[in-house]
């Protein structure tokens, strides 16, 4: 990281330009102006600046900005979705005038953030005013930096400013060029002003109050006072854009722009062609404030009217977001309204957010915010701030009150697509809309496609059936790309929401086509997300699911929406679970983290994966404890079979039988209830039941453990197979108590073949476990009292034998009795000695015997 931070005026720019101009490496450079100052701005922007190493970032602005703009860390999660888009990049990427970004501290976030996460690979050069809120001090501290470049290094001194003299062809004795250079403090724009307007040491010693600004005021006006009234038109007009374009000025009736900023800037030091664009200038800032404080002397209505005009020009040369910027602070309500409903809806889709609030805010203070389209979008700007219901009450409000019928088309679809974020079922709207003839045609095409996947979602399947069969119909002829696009993804959702897999995931590859050509990458995730369903769920596709998981997690980062983040990045994860990969995983869990979880749903997603994480390390504990009051809360059944079965043997291996036993029982439910469930595979039912088996031997109830593995004969499928035979082994081993390392080693190699390793490992761990460590004896907590009964019982003894010896009543036995048997979740008094034998409660030799024998 390179600093160069000094006030107005002192050579940055041109330091920058002159630098970069020698590198031989790749450059990006990012030159800031005055629509760069928010968050957004400023994001949008960068996203522009790097078009040509990340095309897909400034298509994706809308989607991360969305997802982060009321985070408090949103600069942070934007970075994390521009890193994924510049990852691949080597070179240099410099920032001029950050200091225009300067009141937003999540720039400083995003720019710190994007820096640490691009280390060895970016050099990053930035130029601003002040250090804003980067984090200067770590950067010394950690040598990333060395002290930034400031005014000392900058400021000309006495032999600079007598070679700009001479370049200048100023005449100039040295003494006074000594004072000069003193009097300006070496401030190379003020000194340069100073040679070209003859302005001598007495002049600068007259001014009252010699600050920079008030030093560069006056040179500004001894500047000012030589031109001609053609060249302060020119610069008053220029001084309202936010960059001097000669196209756009050609259009205002400048027809001899470029000849006379050519000719300004070679006289003056105030105008400089712009490092990356032919025919476009930038006007130094302190210049411009100065040439629009002498417009405002001129009086509200003049400066007004210059503006109405200019934003006339921009409008023409489809600059609409600058040109609605330029109305609003005209004043012109009849102009800004026009624009508002043109280009509003558009400008909002693109990422221009930051141009149209203060348009609104314009409105509203004029008391014209009651606008149909102005509610439109005060509703859509609430509703991507996170307040959902007041943004469908706006818009609501709007499709009221508008008597466009094609705006109230697109208030109607935006007001459904809310409606379904916040969970409802818009039918009335959408109905409405499929049906109209009148209704523009990409509305009623959104309209059919998004009606099967409501239609699914509410359990009404005849319905969407026919539905979806409509909306197969109208994709093949719609025009819009992009909408084709989007109603393909629903298309293949509500298929797989109909229990159709194969039109789903045609559908869904489809859509994925076409996304990924227009950039669209949120779609693209969730059509892969689709497809890591239908690979994993449907058709038990291992190494198709970890495919689908990458995609999906690739286009989400670059896509910048949350959502799509979290649930790609919870597929890749428990993909990666069930191979085994543990580093994988942790690092995952890691970037979950910097994600955030925003909904119940994903938090207990996540559970369950890391779960079964911490079981291969051992912490059962943990595990069960993660998973043991959600598990069966979890959406769909195949979930519940997976996480329910793995819950039981956290709780078995913990010494928690009853917990264990229970589990067992309601998983063996949902097995049963699940046989006619097209989304329940062979393998989810039988990894489920072989899971409860092993939870069985895992506390010692032996004949309950093979009663449920005889429910899984033998199967060509060699997922099953391998794993029927690896749980197969650990309960003979936990039978016999004999731990055999090799053969579960074996076992766990064949099933990492199979893309399951990490079931693998939960069972490696959990047999372990319990045969080394006797985790049984060391949890269940049988009292003194009911151990004795035990070992009493184990000796032949009856109750009222027990009893008469312990000076306890026959009942108090029977308690203690029947306490040991629940704890030890046995059946009855004999599976109840032989497993607290196993466990090395009772280690008796006639049980040993009885054990054998058995």
């Amino acid at each position: 990281m390179v600093l160069i931070v000094a006030p107005a005026g002192y050579g940055k720019s041109t330091a920058l330009r002159q630098y970069l101009d020698g590198v031989s490496d790749s450059v990006v450079r990012y030159d800031l102006h005055s629509d760069n100052g928010s968050l957004l701005g400023f994001v949008r922007g960068f996203a522009d600046a790097i078009s040509e190493i990340a095309p897909d970032a400034r298509k994706t602005l809308v989607t991360a900005f969305d997802s982060a703009r009321d985070s408090v860390t949103a600069g942070a999660e934007l970075a994390l979705w521009m890193h994924a888009h510049i990852k691949t990049y080597n070179g240099t990427i410099a920032i001029d005038d950050l200091h225009i970004a300067e009141h937003e501290k999540q720039v400083s976030a995003f720019i710190a953030s994007l820096v640490d996460r691009t280390k060895g690979r970016v050099r990053w050069i930035v130029a601003s005013r002040s250090f804003l809120d980067l984090p200067v001090g770590s950067w010394l501290a950690y040598q990333e930096m060395d002290l930034a470049i400031d005014e000392s290094d900058l400021a000309f001194t006495t032999e600079e400013a007598r070679s700009t003299a001479r370049a200048s062809r100023v005449g100039v004795r040295d003494e006074e060029l000594e004072s000069l250079v003193a009097l300006t403090s070496g401030w190379p724009t003020a000194l340069s002003f100073a040679l070209r307007t003859s302005t001598r040491t007495l002049d600068l010693r007259n001014v009252q109050a010699v600050t920079r600004e008030m030093v560069y005021r006056y040179l500004a006006e001894q500047v000012y006072k030589d031109l001609d009234g053609a060249d302060r038109d020119l610069l008053a007009t220029c001084a309202l854009l936010p960059e001097i374009d000669i196209g756009v000025l050609e259009a205002a009736g400048y027809d001899d722009a470029l000849g006379m900023i050519e000719n300004l800037r070679h006289r003056v030091s105030f105008i400089s062609p712009h490092a990356e664009r032919a025919r476009v200038y930038r006007m130094h800032d302190l210049f411009r404030d100065f040439v629009i404080n002498r417009l405002e002397h001129d009086g509200a209505e003049a400066i007004a009217s210059r503006r109405s005009s200019i934003a006339k020009v921009l409008e023409l040369g489809g600059d609409h977001a600058g040109a609605i910027a330029t109305t609003a602070r005209s004043g012109s309500i009849g102009d800004l309204t026009r624009l508002l409903e043109a280009y509003g809806l558009a400008l909002f889709e693109e990422g221009r957010g930051d141009a149209i609030v203060p348009a609104l805010d314009a409105l509203k203070l004029a008391g014209a915010q009651g606008n149909p389209t102005a509610l439109a979008l005060r509703g859509l700007i609430e509703a991507a701030h996170g307040r959902r219901e007041e943004g469908e009450s706006l818009l609501r409000r709007a499709v009221r009150d508008t008597t466009d019928r094609e705006a109230r088309d697109q208030f109607e679809l935006r007001l459904a697509r809310l409606i379904i974020l916040r969970g409802g079922e818009p039918l009335d709207i959408l109905t409405r809309l499929e049906g109209d003839c009148e209704a523009r045609s990409d509305a009623r095409a959104e309209a059919t496609s998004m009606l099967p996947v409501v239609l699914a979602r509410a359990g009404r399947h005849a319905e969407a059936t026919e539905a979806l069969a409509r909306a197969s119909v109208v994709v093949g002829i719609a025009e819009d790309v992009k909408v084709r696009a989007r109603m393909l993804q629903r298309i293949g959702l509500a298929a797989m929401e109909l229990g159709d897999p194969a039109r789903a995931m045609e559908a869904t590859q489809n859509a994925t086509d076409l996304a990924l050509r227009e950039g669209l990458l949120s779609l693209a995730s969730k059509c892969y997300a689709v497809q890591v369903t239908i690979a994993a769920v449907y058709h038990e596709d291992r190494a198709k699911t970890l495919w689908f998981s990458q995609q999906a997690h690739v286009t989400a980062q670059k896509a910048g929406d949350k959502t799509d983040m979290q649930t790609s990045t919870l597929m890749l994860l428990s993909a990666e679970a069930k191979r085994g990969n543990a580093e994988r995983v942790v690092g995952l869990e890691r970037l979950l983290g910097d994600i955030g979880m925003n909904d119940a749903y994903r938090q207990k997603y996540a559970a369950t994966s890391r779960a079964l994480r911490r079981s291969w390390e051992g912490a059962f504990a943990e595990s069960y404890r993660l998973v043991a009051d959600l598990w069966w809360a979890i959406p769909a059944t195949y979930n519940q079979l997976s996480s329910g079965s793995e819950c039981a043997i956290y709780a078995a291996a913990d010494g928690r039988t009853s917990e264990a036993v229970a589990v067992v029982a309601r998983v063996l439910d949902i097995v049963d209830a699940s046989q006619n469930e097209p989304s329940v595979s062979m393998v989810a039912r039988s990894s489920a039941l072989l899971f409860c088996a092993l939870a069985e031997a895992l506390c010692g109830r032996h004949a309950a453990a093979q009663k449920i593995f005889r429910r899984v004969p033998p199967s060509l499928e060699p997922a099953i197979e391998c794993l029927r035979a690896t749980v197969d082994g650990g309960i003979r081993m936990l039978k016999s108590s004999k731990l055999d390392e090799y053969e579960l080693a074996g076992g766990l190699e064949q099933l990492r073949d199979l893309g399951l390793g990490g079931l693998g490992m939960l069972v490696q761990a959990a047999v372990t476990k319990v045969l080394t460590e006797g985790a049984g004896a060391a949890t269940l907590s049988l009292t003194r009292a009911e151990v004795a009964v035990l070992k009493n019982l184990a000796l032949g003894k009856t109750q009222k034998e027990i009893a008469a010896e312990t000076g306890r009543s026959v009942l108090t036995v029977q308690t203690h009795i029947q306490n040991a048997i629940e704890k030890l979740g046995c059946h009855g008094r004999q599976e109840a000695i032989l497993t607290a034998n196993r466990l090395g409660v009772v280690d008796l030799p006639s049980v040993r015997k009885l054990s054998t024998e058995i």
